[in-house]
């Protein structure tokens, strides 16, 4: 296995999961990544929405009203978690990934594989600009931790459920 994680990297192919929007191809030791034209038009779509302003949850809400499957229930996919519907930080993610921009990067940053995007490099970083301005937090913050955080989570989507001061 390492033998052969060695010759994939040597080739400067990909090693791993595609992430949302792309799809594998190529041969066995030279795969990939390419736009998946079915969701080339959703993340478009996505990205259109939180540079206009659309908060995490309003683009994760059309998502579902769309149908599009979550990040975690992609087909074929079936470790780890799976959610029936999308949640902010799941959109957050596929709106950083540098694979938009046609770019796969190691744990320290570098560049490992270079494919087709989906969105220019300048699109991109006009987008993380954006998204670098939003605030982190929005309405009061507390130091007091709630007394069942981490134990319940909602009964019709399985996501946790939270504390809302007013």
């Amino acid at each position: 296995y390492a033998d052969a994680r060695a010759v994939v990297a040597g080739n400067a192919a990909l090693l791993g999961k595609p992430p949302f929007g792309f799809e594998i191809t190529g041969a066995e030791f030279h795969k990939t990544l390419t736009p998946d034209p079915a969701l080339v038009p959703i993340i478009l779509e996505m990205v259109r929405r939180a540079r206009a302003g659309d908060t995490y949850a309003s683009i994760a809400a059309w998502l579902d009203s769309e149908g599009i499957p979550p990040v975690q229930q992609r087909e074929g996919e079936t470790k780890g978690k799976t959610y029936p519907k999308w949640h902010r930080q799941s959109v957050l993610n596929v709106l950083r990934s540098p694979a938009l921009k046609g770019r796969r990067l190691d744990k320290d940053g570098r560049t490992v594989l270079r494919h087709e995007g989906i969105i220019s490099a300048q699109e991109w970083r006009a987008l993380q600009s954006e998204l670098d301005r939003r605030p982190s937090k929005r309405g009061p913050v507390s130091s007091e931790t709630a007394m069942l955080t981490g134990v319940i989570v909602c009964g019709l989507c399985g996501g946790p459920m939270y504390r809302h001061t007013s």
